[in-house]
């Protein structure tokens, strides 16, 4: 079973995205038992949403506590970004995650 499933369309043109419009879905079901594998997510996210395709990340499991910010803590590696400056970055670029983060539906 995969941890980080990402949903998306590639290069399109704008003209022939159709129903689609270049979204991007990221699931993810591992939390900060594996930090590698939330930055990873987190990465293609904001990189989604910086460039303004509309972009929700689905978190399930272990992953809904990091809808919380004081859980989304961490760094996954040495030279990794901080998993709290990546959930910063992502909510500025206009990101949607479910559950949100002010815990409403």
């Amino acid at each position: 079973m995969r941890d980080i499933l990402l949903v998306t369309r590639g290069a399109v043109p704008l003209a022939e995205r159709g129903a689609m419009g270049g979204k991007a879905v990221i699931s993810l079901t591992t939390g900060l038992e594996d930090p590698e594998k939330v930055t990873v997510a987190f990465l293609v996210a904001v990189a989604a949403a910086e460039q303004q395709r509309p972009t929700l990340m689905f978190l399930t499991k272990e992953a809904v506590r990091l809808a919380s910010e004081t859980v989304a803590q961490g760094v996954a590696c040495e030279g990794c970004p901080p998993i709290p400056d990546l959930a910063k970055r992502y909510q500025e670029a206009g990101g949607r995650a479910c559950p949100h983060r002010d815990g409403g539906a």
